[in-house]
């Protein structure tokens, strides 16, 4: 016959004690360990190691319930720490390993599988007050594919790469906006698709965030815009059309029309030349619709300077101009022959000057 466990009380040289079943000479069956450290196992003993269900309680650190093997937590388990996280799920060798839920004292909790004590797997991660994610998840951290709302309406459902938006996702903001496209290191870079509420739409280059790079862009009005950004601002080469059929193609510098650059404007009238902050500034040519020409000097829009006119009916004028008028020195010639060399102010002879008729 098998020999039948016997209960005993031991107290050992370091002053550690344990009351329960003996077998053998080994703790075996039911009993209670106190280390001296404060540590605490109740539970079920095999060949002197805790196997089977039991209570550790860890001095100052945690407490746990649920199944042991071969002296370590192996099966079913919860766990309270004394900083208020708790655990419960699966254990292998003292390792959180397969599926448990972990909630933390602010809050926030993770659901989902676990590896060698690290988070791995599919899980529900929520932060308390802030989001809920679903996906994948490798040595701790959101690696994979991923789902998350946050608690203000703001979604993403994309690519991770630990904790971070790293790859392909979409975005989508609680006012209607949204991007789809690539991400690196949290930051919106590579191409992507983004529209907002008020109707814009582009598609292009992004990088750390904003618009790098080329970018076509659909302003929601009727406008559009096809060219160079840098940092959200129209920056480069780009051609802007209008939705009343005008269009500029030509030289922008932080979202204003500055450099060099050709304007067709609706009514028909065009200009070739140099701008600064939107306006007609420096040598420009610009024909008129019902066939004027003026090719010279401007000034914030105007014709100021040195400039030559050639009207449509032949007449011509080449010299100075102020505020888009003839003023100061000019040489006017008509095409039925009428010659003047002389001043002028506000668009008018300003005194005889040299003239014929022919």
């Amino acid at each position: 016959m098998g020999q039948s466990n016997v209960y005993n009380k031991k107290q050992y040289e370091n002053g550690d004690i344990y009351s329960g079943e003996y077998l053998n000479g080994q703790r075996h069956g039911y009993g209670r360990y106190n280390w001296n450290n404060g540590d605490e196992y109740d539970g079920y003993w095999e060949n002197n190691n805790k196997s089977g269900k039991g209570t550790f309680k860890k001095a100052q650190n945690f407490e746990s319930y649920g199944d042991w093997a071969n002296d370590m937590m192996n099966g079913k388990n919860f766990c309270k720490y004394a900083n208020g996280d708790s655990y419960d799920g699966d254990w292998v060798n003292n390792q959180k390993h397969g599926q448990g839920r972990y909630k933390w004292s602010n809050g926030d909790e993770y659901n989902g599988g676990w590896v060698n004590n690290k988070r791995t797997g599919k899980s529900t991660f929520k932060k308390a007050n802030k989001l809920e994610c679903y996906g994948d998840w490798l040595d701790d951290q959101m690696n994979g594919k991923n789902i998350c709302i946050q608690t203000n309406g703001d979604s993403y459902d994309g690519d991770w790469v630990n904790n971070q938006k790293h790859g392909q996702g979409r975005y989508k903001w609680s006012d209607g906006d949204e991007y789809n496209g690539g991400w690196v290191n949290n930051k919106r870079t590579g191409k992507g698709f983004f529209k907002n509420a008020d109707g814009i739409e582009c598609f292009g280059d992004w990088e750390n965030d904003q618009m790098n790079g080329k970018n076509k862009c659909n302003l929601g009005n009727g406008d559009s815009y096809d060219g160079e950004w840098v940092n959200n601002q129209k920056h480069g080469q780009g051609l802007y059309k209008w939705s009343d059929g005008g269009e500029y193609n030509g030289d922008w510098f932080n979202n204003h029309r500055t450099g060099k650059g050709q304007m067709k404007y609706a009514n028909g009238d065009q200009y070739n030349g140099d701008w600064v902050n939107n306006q007609k500034h420096g040598q420009g040519e610009y024909k008129y619709f019902n066939g004027d020409q003026y090719k010279g000097t401007w000034l914030n829009n105007q014709r100021t300077g040195k400039g030559q006119m050639i009207y449509f009916n032949g007449d011509q004028y080449e010299g100075d101009w102020f505020k888009g008028q003839k003023h100061g020195k000019g040489i006017f010639r008509s095409s039925n022959g009428f010659y003047y060399d002389g001043n002028w102010l506000n668009d008018q002879r300003h005194d005889e000057g040299k003239n014929n008729s022919v």
